[in-house]
């Protein structure tokens, strides 16, 4: 019975995280990101609770004075809380997400000599996110491979890529393949490095 009653005392505090963690899995899905453990998880979903409830303050008294919106000051678990609450987790993923894609602060802070860093897991994703150029995949056996790289792999152990208007070439850099193809390269492929042609 005394741990049925301690069951019932974590849930409120679970269901007041779940906006953090509804934020930390929306980002999971749209943005790539490094691969995190189950304890930075938790510690990246308080860190967005925390940023949720400032949003949703926020715009619940924008809410009640601009517009005479009443919302339950007593009881957080009332209905418009609750929808608000997760209207601010969805707007928090998506501004987040788009800061992650574009690194428009972060640019502003590397310029500022504040930071090097990036929010690309790893720089084989950071060079296809800037470098948006054709590229010669070079093979371990010799072969190589003219095309554009329109997918590529999140995990640079994968070393993957899909190549659209591609052509293989030959000694002389001349195209072989008329029409052009698409090709998947995966690590079994044997890529042995890429190189970007201006």
């Amino acid at each position: 019975m005394e741990d049925f009653k301690n069951i019932t005392e974590i849930i409120p505090i679970l269901i007041f995280l779940l906006p953090g963690f509804l934020t930390v899995k929306m980002l999971e899905l749209w943005v790539i990101t490094k691969p995190k453990d189950v304890f930075d998880r938790i510690v990246q979903a308080f860190v967005f609770t925390f940023v949720n409830l400032l949003c949703f303050a926020f715009i619940r008294g924008l809410l009640e004075k601009l517009f005479q919106i009443q919302f339950n000051h007593v009881q957080f678990f009332a209905i418009k809380n609750l929808l608000l609450m997760v209207f601010c987790a969805v707007a928090i993923a998506l501004a987040t997400s788009f800061e992650m894609k574009n690194e428009y602060f972060l640019t502003l802070l590397r310029k500022c000599k504040i930071t090097k860093k990036t929010y690309k897991p790893c720089t084989w994703v950071e060079t296809f996110e800037h470098v948006e150029k054709y590229v010669v995949v070079h093979l371990n056996d010799g072969r190589r491979i003219y095309g554009w790289p329109s997918f590529y792999s999140d995990d640079p152990n994968e070393r993957a890529i899909f190549l659209e208007d591609a052509s293989w070439m030959d000694d002389q850099n001349k195209l072989i393949n008329n029409p052009l193809i698409s090709i998947l390269l995966d690590e079994n492929s044997g890529i042995q490095f890429v190189e970007f042609i201006g």
